[in-house]
Parts: structure tokens; sequence; C-alpha cells
């Protein structure tokens, strides 16, 4: 399992990537964040944003795997990231409408670029390919 912490500073909620089987993001969920372990009701991933009694909140992405080498894994980010970003956006009361995506379109690809930085420096392209 592998975790990736992106700090967001404009909206002040950050972003965790939990990469791995679903029951070791439920494991992790039941630790860190006292969460039930519920059946897995998604196969791509799963987005959800936690708050928390002090006030804080903080977005979760959990993806089953990710290699740079399947165009399906960039997909299931990119999708994941996009509703990361929007719950994001209603949680601190930006509604996206028409006139009105470039928050969304902006958060998402900040959430995006910088999962792809914080992997590339850990995943090897070349490593994949084995």
């Amino acid at each position: 399992m592998k975790i990736i912490i992106i700090s967001e500073k404009m909206y002040g909620i950050p972003l965790r990537i939990v990469i791995g089987s679903y029951s070791e993001y439920a494991g992790y969920c039941k630790k860190h964040y006292g969460l039930p372990e519920e059946k897995q009701q998604f196969y791509g991933g799963e987005s959800s944003i936690l708050s928390f009694d002090s006030g804080r909140a903080e977005a979760l992405i959990w993806i089953e795997k990710f290699s740079f080498m399947r165009i399906f894994d960039l997909g299931s980010l990119s999708h994941e990231c996009n509703h990361a970003a929007l719950k994001v956006l209603n949680r601190i009361g930006i509604k996206t409408k028409p006139g009105n995506e470039e928050p969304l379109c902006y958060l998402q690809e900040y959430f995006f670029t910088e999962a792809l930085k914080k992997m590339a420096g850990e995943i090897s392209p070349a490593a994949e390919e084995k």
C-alpha cells in the first residue's frame, strides 16, 4: 500500500491518496480515521471528504493500482481527483455551474498533477515494464 499526501493551500483541505487493495484501504481508514470497514462498492476507485470535530477536513481517494504505463490508471486517477475537487469545493460553498467551472478545473488539475509528480519520484516507468 502506498499513501500520497498533497497539501492544498488555497482552500486548506489536503488530499490523501491511498493506493492498494480495498481491504488495505478499509483497514487504513479504520486505523487512522476510526471508520467502520464497509463492503466494497466501487471497483476502480473511490473518493470522499472527511470532516473532523475540530473543523478540519481532508479529501481522500482510493485507487487499487497505479502505473504510468496504463492509460486506464491515469484516467482513474484523474477521474477520482475530479470527484475530490468537486467535494472540496462543495464543502467550502463554491458551487460549479456553467460560467463558473474554473475553480473545479484548476483544483482537479492541481490534485492530479501533484499526485503524478509525487508518484514519479517514487515509481520508475522503466521498473514498471518488468
